[in-house]
């Protein structure tokens, strides 16, 4: 449990990845990014206000179009200015209750159903940016959501098609192997370990996976980061692990869509 421990107190990201980017003169690309994704996000609820399928009544279109405006004041906003971490936590707060209450509206739970994938943005930018308790906050509304509109699919339709939706919304995106391990981030940023632990660490991981490579294929994930192993004291340790590692037969370097192509290629296809 103690994994779930030292997850749950790291501490919040913004202020120090707000100053990465901000080195970087990624702060502007950044908040375009974000403004326009938000802006996105606004604009599906008056879509949906053309659709059959969408709200139907005066109290929900008027929720669809408030959701919507609050959405394009803080796209407004994110195209004006980097946000404070508090003014952040705000806007994820905010966007979690506009999504939740665009898909509560429909006329069709379907329809919510699908609305909630929008939450899949939102835990991406909280995971990245705020602590594991903000990210928890936002799968509990997201969870919420698509439950109430799994519920009402399986009264009034089909249990079946409400239990497989929700799956598919679940687990909609194809995860391949990250390491929580073998990550710079854990090890020197919420560890504090010296230097050289991820190269011991990794490639002790290395030996154990390449030994059993021999039955069947192996991935060794290594989670590092420009900011963090690229520093003037660490590089030479991660060039010291790569050099070991290219001294194996049989090792490639792949990047997860060559994984995914690698892999689809075992699975056989299902019959028609």
């Amino acid at each position: 449990m103690d994994w779930i421990r030292q997850w749950w107190r790291q501490p919040d990201h913004f202020d120090w990845l707000s100053a990465y980017l901000g080195a970087r003169n990624l702060l502007r690309f950044t908040r375009f990014i974000v403004a326009a994704v938000v802006l996105l996000l606004g604009v599906a609820p008056l879509l949906m206000l053309l659709s059959p399928a969408g709200p139907q009544s005066t109290m929900s279109r008027l929720i669809s179009i408030f959701a919507a405006a609050v959405c394009g004041i803080m796209a407004v906003m994110w195209a004006t200015q980097w946000p404070t971490r508090r003014q952040s936590l705000v806007f994820t707060g905010v966007l979690a209750v506009c999504i939740a209450a665009g898909c509560l509206v429909q006329s069709t739970p379907v329809a919510g159903l699908q609305g909630a994938t929008a939450f899949a943005a939102l835990a991406g930018y909280v995971a990245f940016f705020h602590t594991s308790r903000a990210l928890l906050l936002t799968l509990a509304v997201s969870a919420t959501t698509a439950t109430i509109c799994a519920v009402q699919i399986a009264t009034h339709l089909d249990p079946f098609a409400a239990l497989s939706k929700l799956l598919i919304l679940t687990v909609g995106v194809l995860a391949v192997p990250y390491s929580a391990e073998i990550n710079d981030i854990t090890m020197m940023v919420s560890h504090h370990h010296e230097s050289d632990v991820l190269l011991d660490r990794t490639r002790d991981a290395f030996d154990r996976l390449y030994l059993e490579s021999k039955e069947s294929t192996r991935i060794l994930a290594i989670g590092v980061h420009p900011y963090v192993t690229g520093q003037a004291h660490r590089i030479k340790y991660f060039e010291q692990l790569y050099a070991y590692i290219n001294k194996h037969p049989g090792v490639v370097h792949w990047t997860g869509q060559q994984i995914y192509d690698w892999y689809v290629k075992q699975v056989p296809k299902p019959k028609e």
